[in-house]
């Protein structure tokens, strides 16, 4: 089993508080990988990471520009290609209400809104936050989670709730999360690529390549990734300062925000 979550690119900012925290989140989850279950694996780690309040998902949301919360999150499930998002969630767990979606299976993505307005946690938190979980027989998933960009327009939608872009995850191939500037993430379907890529290169390869790609046709790149293939590596690769992650199988356990060329294990 392989399970790898990250905490988001950005700026440089280390909390160390956080490595434990998404220490604690990577084993919840891959002891849910252990048990067979790579969606649960993915979306109870996320959740303890939304509860935590040291990212900016869930408790530690930040604010739009009209100075309140709207969530974006979402799941793939890779065997069957079943998919469960949600945007613009204002109040509670916004990857539980993903499951929701994943698990009626009438819908994607399903936009919330409504009166409550529950106000940010401010700027100072670590950033978005994803995971991704595949198990001995090539069952992957991936899932994402985010209170978005500061200061975004009110009813702003990233990737976290976008399928291909900000998260995705095949049977016997793998799959990936994603974490950065979601508008490049949609315009170029990145997450998409990254598991496609990854049928023919290992994990951090298929990360570097597929930004490459996108930098030279959009001409940027604000980017940071997680994946882990059905061989069970994992790896984590960033453009920024730094981004928190965890990778851990077996008992290999790495966790670091300065990933420099990449980590793959």
């Amino acid at each position: 089993m392989a399970f790898v979550v990250h905490g988001g690119a950005g700026k440089g900012k280390r909390d160390e508080k956080a490595l434990d925290v998404l220490l604690k989140a990577a084993e919840i989850g891959l002891d849910y990988s252990l048990k067979g279950s790579t969606v649960d694996a993915v979306v109870e780690a996320l959740y303890y990471l939304e509860e935590s309040g040291l990212f900016n998902a869930g408790k530690g949301s930040v604010s739009n520009d009209a100075g309140f919360v709207e969530m974006d999150a979402g799941i793939f499930r890779g065997r069957d290609r079943a998919a469960g998002a949600v945007a613009n969630l204002r109040e509670g767990s916004a990857i539980r209400k993903a499951l929701e979606v994943l698990n009626d299976g009438r819908h994607v993505l399903i936009s919330y809104g409504g009166i409550v307005k529950k106000l940010g946690t401010g700027s100072e938190k670590l950033e978005t936050i994803g995971a991704v979980s595949v198990t001995k027989d090539g069952d992957a998933s991936a899932a994402a989670s985010t209170g978005g960009i500061r200061g975004k327009r009110a009813g702003r939608i990233g990737d976290s709730a976008i399928p291909g872009a900000g998260f995705y995850a095949l049977k016997e191939i793998g799959g990936t999360a994603l974490t950065g500037i979601g508008e490049q993430n949609m315009r170029c379907l990145t997450a998409y690529r990254i598991v496609e890529k990854m049928k023919t290169n290992d994990p951090l390869k298929a990360i570097k390549t597929v930004f490459a790609d996108v930098k030279g046709e959009i001409g940027q790149l604000n980017q940071g990734a997680i994946a882990a293939d059905s061989r069970l590596r994992v790896a984590a690769y960033t453009t920024e300062e730094a981004m928190p992650v965890c990778l851990v199988k077996k008992d290999i356990r790495k966790c670091s925000f300065e990933l420099g060329e990449g980590i793959l294990l």
